[in-house]
């Protein structure tokens, strides 16, 4: 998840019967710009954590990790060994949170982050009194959103220019347009069932994308989708699937365990993965691009292919996953190059030689940077240590271009 906070203190956990404690001794060199001081927000979230129930069955810390955030080990772990579990009760569950009357309005069910980040400013405006309070205040806010990139709802019009993605552009005004229109519902809703003022579209944005970068899906097969605040659970980072070292998943007894999945020596970083993610939803919805994804893929500009589809195909295609739809159910102008989009290509531009080649061309000549421009951008950002949040955004929109450039010379190569 995304790193937020500079650590004082460690959590710890002993033999399989004992809970949660902390070490006091200071581990962990502080970043000056952070203080040294969090103000007991995490005794009080280890507090919590112990009065729920948690329990670890091996050490774990709270530090770190490359200017980040994360959860590690204090002493080796072999592989299949539990790590910790979360009872239910502390698990903050989004179809539960459908029910509140704040959504009882006749209208449709929200999305799930949306649920979840309507909750989180309920129990905000709670203050301490909140049952989760020492959870909520560990959650990071806007200023740590921006610190490390951000996800791109908090980025300014010319920093979105420096991504030269229009898909992503795309996508991001399909969920502005949500966010907007679920705050309108919430406005009018807030003065009938919740003490308090009615907060600023500012902080229902924070507030949604607190749930997309911590939620966890809860639901299996064919149940209903269920997403869910996991505390503690959501603290570990992310890696590429085949280098994640736990595996979180909840038990019958509707608890969440995590379990390492290989050995870890003293002083690793414990790490989950959220799936495999090209860097475009990685940044969308968590706000972090990563160096080296090998689930990223190149797009194309396909207006010259649907130029040449009759309309009423369209919608045939769209129905055979040949072409894939925008955010409105359309068929996007922006394809991802595949197996799938040669076949549409096959079916109606056959007479064309060299027609995925074209499009491709198409496509690069309407970056403003060029490939070893970007190479070299990316080269100086990488190899600098502590970014500040221009430079972070910087950094992953170089990413996303790069990515997107060396994966089209690719195809002409």
């Amino acid at each position: 998840m995304l790193g937020f906070l500079s650590i004082n203190s460690w959590i710890l956990a002993y033999a399989p019967d004992s809970r949660i404690g902390v070490w006091r001794k200071r581990r962990v060199s502080l970043r000056a710009e952070r203080g040294e001081d969090d103000g007991g927000k995490l005794d009080r979230f280890v507090e919590w954590l112990e009065n729920g129930g948690v329990r670890c069955k091996n050490r774990v810390t709270v530090e770190q990790f490359s200017g980040v955030r994360g959860l590690g080990v204090l002493q080796d772990v072999q592989s299949d060994e539990e790590l910790f579990r979360i009872p239910g009760d502390l698990l903050v569950n989004s179809r539960e949170i459908l029910r509140h009357p704040l959504f009882q309005d006749g209208e449709s069910a929200p999305g799930h982050q949306i649920l979840l980040g309507s909750w989180l400013l309920m129990e905000q405006q709670k203050g301490d009194q909140s049952a989760h309070h020492p959870y909520i205040d560990l959650l990071p806010g806007k200023d740590d959103f921006e610190a490390q990139g951000g996800p791109l709802e908090f980025w300014s019009e010319e920093e979105l220019a420096m991504l030269e993605c229009p898909v992503a552009l795309e996508l991001l005004q399909y969920r502005l347009n949500l966010l907007e229109n679920a705050y309108l519902r919430l406005q009018r809703q807030w003065p009938k069932v919740v003490a308090g003022p009615i907060p600023s579209f500012e902080c229902f944005k924070v507030a949604v994308a607190v749930a997309y970068s911590r939620c966890f899906r809860s639901s299996q097969g064919d149940e209903p989708l269920n997403m869910v605040f996991a505390p503690l659970t959501d603290m570990m980072n992310h890696d590429h699937p085949t280098n994640k070292n736990v595996r979180a998943f909840f038990n019958e007894a509707g608890e969440m365990v995590a379990e390492s999945t290989q050995h870890r020596s003293a002083g690793e970083q414990l790490l989950i993965t959220y799936g495999e993610l090209p860097n475009l939803h990685l940044l969308q919805s968590n706000g972090f691009t990563m160096s080296e994804n090998s689930y990223d893929f190149a797009v194309v500009d396909a207006q010259r292919l649907l130029s040449m589809i009759p309309e009423t195909n369209l919608q045939f295609l769209l129905e055979k996953s040949l072409l894939l739809p925008d955010p409105e159910g359309k068929v996007s102008r922006w394809q991802p190059v595949s197996k799938r989009l040669e076949k549409a290509i096959a079916l109606y531009a056959s007479s064309e030689s060299n027609f995925l080649q074209q499009m491709v061309e198409d496509t690069l000549s309407t970056f403003t940077t060029g490939y070893g421009e970007d190479r070299q951008l990316l080269e100086t950002l990488e190899s600098q240590g502590d970014l500040d949040g221009a430079s972070m955004r910087s950094l992953h929109a170089a990413r996303i271009r790069f990515q997107q450039k060396r994966d089209l010379l690719k195809i002409l190569n």
